[in-house]
């Protein structure tokens, strides 16, 4: 099956690696634990396709999260906010 490349492919491809980095570093939404409405049922984690949950820290390893959501979209208490946090 063939797919068409996403337009960002193509943005990529004529910038200087760097400034692509720095482009979706800012416009790319990241999710974060809300402490407060988390109630720790682990739902999140389960889903985690790359395990970047702890529930323990309610903390989300960036370096391994790969921004599909999903944690987000399954979580049934709302406790998953999609931001631009530092």
């Amino acid at each position: 099956m063939k797919f068409r490349k996403p337009d960002t492919f193509y943005l990529t491809s004529i910038l200087p690696p760097f400034i692509v980095r720095l482009i979706f570093s800012t416009i790319i939404q990241k999710p974060r634990i809300d402490k407060r409405r988390c109630k720790r049922c682990g739902i999140c984690k389960e889903v985690c396709p790359v395990g970047a949950i702890s529930l323990d820290t309610f903390k989300i390893d960036r370096k391994k999260c790969i921004n599909c959501y999903c944690c987000h979209e399954m979580c049934r208490f709302n406790a998953i906010k999609l931001g631009r946090f530092l």
